[in-house]
């Protein structure tokens, strides 16, 4: 069986780097990976222009060591909620991170047509605590890549809070202002409850591979949107955090050996979905 994740970050400065990741993965039967910038700091860069420039500049030469490993990879970048959380506490008026990260949204833009970059992510909305500034700040920025986005016809990964049916109409009615197809829309790290809502509503999600979360999912395991991620952060600060995407295929394995799924299923989690979904060749 061959093995993806739909969600990954890697990290030379904090972590294991693209060239190990891809390497163990590999080894594991890894075949596709869908590689996320991180913010500026997790590389050691300051938080502005010049810091999103080099942290871009870095994430894509990871990207080109995980491919050298072997694996597919499609690249991802975009404006974190964490990050406007970061900037507004730093001092940084509403103004003036709205427009660095419409600034960062252009240099993104130049990227994907040069073929640089696949796609955006993350933008969205914070999950944790935050001022509500923080939140209609980010919100904004979400508005404006999903607008580029659908003047690329590319795809856009979402960090949002767990809010149920909320949060998925919320996306649904801006996603509709916008114009934007909802296959172009992925919802990231979906707990149950909001994937199985989202998938109803005709938005592809990814949700961490653990085999109890699959468990959750009952039926929905088979949908034809359904994507299984790692999110591993890749730093050594937080080793194994959200989860390795080795350990994919061991958490597959495990709902398998215990009827969860089938080899069926896994086929289509790990080849057909992200075939279709990414626009990628198959293995």
């Amino acid at each position: 069986m061959m093995y993806s994740d739909a969600h990954c970050h890697v990290n030379p400065f904090r972590g294991l780097g693209g060239g190990v990741v891809g390497k163990k993965f590999r080894e594991h039967g890894g075949w596709f990976i869908a590689l996320v910038a991180l913010t500026p700091d997790s590389y050691g860069f300051k938080p502005n222009y010049d810091g999103y420039i080099a942290s871009i500049d870095k994430f894509i030469k990871e990207c080109k060591k995980v491919e050298e490993q072997g694996l597919k990879v499609i690249r991802l970048a975009g404006f974190h909620p964490a990050d406007v959380n970061k900037l507004i506490a730093r001092g940084l008026r509403p103004k003036e991170v709205y427009e660095l990260a419409l600034r960062v949204l252009k240099h993104i833009k130049g990227l994907v047509r040069e073929g640089v970059l696949d796609g955006i992510g993350e933008v969205g909305r914070p999950h944790f605590k935050s001022e509500p500034v923080v939140t209609v700040l980010s919100e904004l920025i979400m508005v404006e890549a999903l607008r580029l986005a659908k003047d690329l016809g590319v795809i856009t990964h979402l960090h949002l809070e767990q809010g149920g049916l909320a949060t998925v109409l919320s996306v649904e009615n801006i996603a509709r202002l916008v114009g934007i197809g909802k296959p172009k829309v992925i919802l990231h790290h979906c707990n149950s409850e909001v994937a199985k809502i989202a998938l109803d509503r005709g938005f592809p999600v990814t949700v961490v591979g653990k085999k109890e979360l699959i468990a959750s999912l009952g039926r929905y395991v088979n949908h034809p949107n359904l994507l299984i991620e790692s999110d591993y952060l890749d730093d050594k600060r937080r080793p194994g955090v959200v989860m390795y995407p080795w350990e994919i295929p061991e958490e597959l394995n495990k709902a398998l050996s215990e009827g969860l799924i089938s080899n069926e299923v896994i086929s289509k989690l790990m080849i057909d979905n992200v075939v279709r979904i990414y626009d990628v060749e198959p293995p």
